[in-house]
């Protein structure tokens, strides 16, 4: 059982990587404008049309950080088959929504920029065009709800994760088996179980999924098993001509030399190998698992090779 400030610092260090990737470039936005309107006041417009490109900059570095944080995080979140009060397609929605507002702020600072356009004389420009456009500007930087309602959503689904994880039966497994970041089918079938102390069939079910995936993707419906990880991921080498007969289904590399046929047999093999050994429902006799940190090793293999199978490329054979 992990102790209440070990509870305590995982969810600050959480929340702080929340803040550096999403909240940090915010600030800085906000930076630049109180700059421009200090420019501003003090008559130095063109350095402050200038300056706005600095928040056209952070806009783009806001928008590659938050695609980032729930590429990397909130993602990971979801797929470890949590029960949470809301889902990835409802913070899917609110990022497309904040997207929306980037484009609106950078819209506004484009008119701002475009009010302090000079073409001849400094009189020219209309101070009162220019306040206008900044303090929308201001408004929409400031007081629009969908970049901090993006935020709390974010903020409360951490929370909400680390208390419901930590507070699990067999919580420190649980925190072991999400931080292992397995494949994301490997995940789904064995999670439950094996917080359940399931831990053999956990086993079984990944392995059960991993042979689907490779079904899935090979197109090879007909085969199973044994059978299907030979046919998916074996070929045949011609040594006289050095030529390659038959490609593999699923192809791990070219195929252009020695080590390339190497690591394709050898993965096909270790495939073979575990469809016989671990997936075959005899084996599950033998599996007689009470280990819970052997069981995370044998789900660390599935979720290798479901890996594999992703970076494979399909062919007609």
């Amino acid at each position: 059982m992990f102790g209440k400030s070990r509870r305590q610092k995982i969810l600050k260090l959480r929340l702080g990587l929340l803040h550096k990737q999403i909240l940090n470039p915010y600030d800085e936005i906000m930076k630049a404008l109180s700059h421009i309107c200090d420019l501003l006041r003090d008559n130095q417009f063109p350095k402050a049309r200038a300056y706005i490109t600095t928040i056209y900059s952070f806009n783009d570095l806001l928008q590659k950080q938050i695609k980032m944080y729930i590429t990397r995080e909130v993602k990971s979140i979801f797929e470890t088959g949590a029960e949470l009060s809301c889902s990835f397609e409802d913070i899917e929605k609110k990022e497309k929504k904040v997207f929306k507002w980037i484009d609106e702020v950078n819209q506004k600072a484009k008119e701002l920029q475009d009010s302090l356009k000079i073409t001849g004389d400094m009189r020219e420009i209309d101070h009162k065009e220019v306040f206008r456009a900044f303090y929308e500007l201001l408004d929409k930087i400031s007081y629009d709800r969908r970049f901090i309602d993006f935020v709390n959503s974010l903020r409360m689904l951490v929370v909400e994760f680390e208390i419901r994880r930590l507070t699990e039966p067999s919580d420190r497994l649980s925190f072991l088996f999400d931080e292992l970041k397995l494949h994301p089918i490997i995940r789904k079938s064995s999670r439950k179980l094996f917080r359940d102390g399931h831990y053999a069939q956990a086993i079984l079910e990944a392995y059960k999924a991993l042979n689907k995936y490779v079904k899935q993707k090979s197109k090879l419906k007909d085969l199973d098993g044994k059978d299907l990880m030979s046919k998916a991921f074996g070929f045949d080498y011609d040594r006289m001509s050095r030529t390659i007969k038959r490609r593999p289904m699923l192809q791990l590399n070219e195929l252009l030399d020695r080590s390339d046929r190497d690591e394709q047999e050898g993965f096909m093999l270790i495939f073979m190998g575990v469809m016989q050994g671990i997936r075959n429902p005899k084996a599950h006799e033998i599996i007689k698992q009470k280990d819970p940190f052997k069981t995370l090793e044998y789900l660390s293999l599935a979720s290798l090779l479901a890996r594999k199978v992703d970076e494979a490329k399909l062919t007609s054979g």
